[in-house]
């Protein structure tokens, strides 16, 4: 081992000269992806968005790093915004609960994203790509004169007068644009169009609150949100909400770094994270060389043999030779009722649509799907004589449940 020491403390050296001269050589390279984080400087960051909130709206932002659910489940406002900036927006079926009753109580919910998951099936407001729009319009268009300046940019604006720009604003690196495609006329309110005058940014108003939906997230990035026209377009797109207390989502961000991990700062500077790198090479090398000699072999010692498996074995092969298909399939009821009660807490004494309905929201899974598994079960009770076959299709549709649902 003492040998191996100069070694060892050669390589590490080399290590370190070669980090440091590919450190200096390589230029800074920018990085375009897209993270949407209120703290981040890269071009598609939301820095400036947050900035320009808290110079819009006079109380100070609060940044959450939580669910919907968690955040709102235990907490009743009276008069707040809640801000989501994200490429897709995926709340589960809790979150569009409890989001729909902060917006009902008289609060605001500005989402800007590209698709919004579970809320677009209860709001009935579905982005859809642009282009299939304009290729309606235009029956003589083709693949090469679509991609013309007129389409491959993307370009919009607002609709109110007072906060609508003379020009279109352009996201000149964009070509992908999402527009409203369908969503309910009633209660909804057109606040901004692309350049074909298709919604892109509208208001639906529920209960007391309203939401404000908008399809280009990448509009307020810093890249666009940086230059001056692009800037006039955020502000007008935010000054719809209301100046009173804001709440900013962090939770919901892609490539999310959990804050509480002990090497955040280490990995975030690169001198630092070389090093970080060089310590561990040095110690699996130091582990290689200083346990070499020092190993000793392990004896293998059998494990117990799991006796409970056999067992499980052995009674399922009894029950399959004796075709009692009507018993198993009375234990796999019950069984699967129990893990119903046990998850999602509800009682199924008696199955009816109130249990159906209460197990559809839970789960995730379609009513229909849902409906017909009880209905199943409730047939297979009332039976006394079962087959294979009956047995099969039970088993599967309890797995295919099982396999959608979300708890």
């Amino acid at each position: 081992m003492r040998k191996s020491w100069p070694y060892l403390l050669l390589l590490v050296g080399v290590m370190t000269l070669i980090g440091y001269i590919s450190q200096k050589s390589s230029g800074r390279r920018i990085n375009w992806e897209p993270n949407y984080r209120i703290n981040s400087k890269i071009p598609y960051g939301c820095y400036l968005m947050n900035y320009y909130l808290e110079e819009t709206i006079t109380p100070e932002v609060d940044e959450v790093n939580k669910t919907i659910y968690t955040h709102l489940r235990d907490t009743s406002y009276n008069g707040a915004n809640y801000v989501f900036v994200n490429a897709t927006f995926r709340p589960s079926a809790l979150d569009v609960i409890e989001l729909c009753r902060f917006v009902s109580e008289g609060n605001t919910v500005f989402i800007a994203a590209n698709s919004f998951g579970l809320l677009s099936d209860t709001l009935k407001a579905y982005g859809t790509d642009a282009f299939d729009y304009y290729y309606e319009e235009d029956s003589t268009m083709t693949i090469n004169s679509a991609m013309t300046y007129n389409y491959d940019t993307v370009r919009m604006n607002l609709v109110n007068p007072n906060l609508g720009l003379q020009n279109y604003v352009k996201l000149d690196r964009e070509n992908y644009s999402v527009v409203f495609g369908r969503f309910r006329t009633k209660d909804v309110t057109v606040l901004g169009t692309d350049f074909r005058g298709y919604p892109n940014f509208i208001e639906y108003k529920m209960g007391n609150g309203k939401f404000l939906l908008h399809t280009m997230p990448l509009a307020f990035c810093n890249y666009y949100a940086a230059k001056p026209e692009n800037a006039e377009y955020v502000f007008g797109a935010l000054s719809y909400l209301p100046d009173r207390f804001t709440m900013m989502d962090i939770h919901y961000k892609p490539f999310k770094v959990e804050n509480d991990d002990p090497r955040r700062y280490l990995l975030s500077e690169p001198a630092l994270q070389l090093a970080y790198y060089i310590v561990i090479v040095a110690g699996i090398i130091a582990l290689i060389f200083g346990g070499k000699r020092r190993q000793r072999p392990v004896p293998v010692v059998p494990g117990f043999r799991n006796a409970t498996l056999d067992f499980v074995e052995q009674v399922g092969a009894l029950y399959y030779r004796q075709s009692d298909h009507t018993n198993i399939i009375g234990k796999k009821i019950n069984y699967f009722l129990e893990s119903v009660r046990s998850r999602f807490f509800v009682t199924t004494l008696t199955i009816d649509d109130r249990l159906i309905d209460k197990v559809t929201a839970l789960s995730g899974v379609p009513h229909a799907q849902v409906k017909r598994l009880f209905t199943t079960i409730e047939r297979m009770r009332i039976v006394n004589v079962h087959t294979a076959d009956d047995l099969k299709e039970l088993v599967k549709m309890i797995r295919e449940f099982n396999e959608r649902s979300k708890r």
